[in-house]
């Protein structure tokens, strides 16, 4: 029975992580299947005050639908907290976000991207 529950518990991770290749070999990250839960939101609100669910949902929905139309949905574990400071702005300019949007993305990124998210 605890086989069971284990193999039920790791199927139900796997499905919130949905990994595929593109053409050139490289593993991204399927990014609008990740579902934000409390967790997120009170590790958020540490970094940001005053920080909702509905903008972390604003945020992924900004990066589901403008940032994958350039290069794909990036696997936000792979980016160090700098490099998406670095990026993200630079990649919001090419997107044509404004300034709410490219902080709603970066926000989302650095929060499903932290270590043990």
């Amino acid at each position: 029975m605890k086989l069971i529950r284990l193999i039920l518990a790791l199927l139900s991770v796997s499905a919130l992580f949905s990994f595929t290749y593109s053409d050139k070999g490289q593993q991204k990250l399927e990014i609008k299947d990740i579902v934000l839960t409390n967790a997120d939101v009170v590790w958020a609100n540490n970094q940001w005050k005053g920080i909702t669910l509905q903008d972390l949902k604003s945020g992924q929905d900004v990066f589901n639908n403008r940032c994958h139309k350039c290069h794909g949905l990036k696997n936000p574990h792979k980016f160090t907290t700098e490099k998406l400071q670095k990026v993200i702005p630079k990649m919001a300019i090419r997107a044509k976000l404004d300034k709410q949007q490219e902080d709603l993305v970066l926000k989302f990124m650095l929060t499903v991207g932290r270590p043990n998210a």
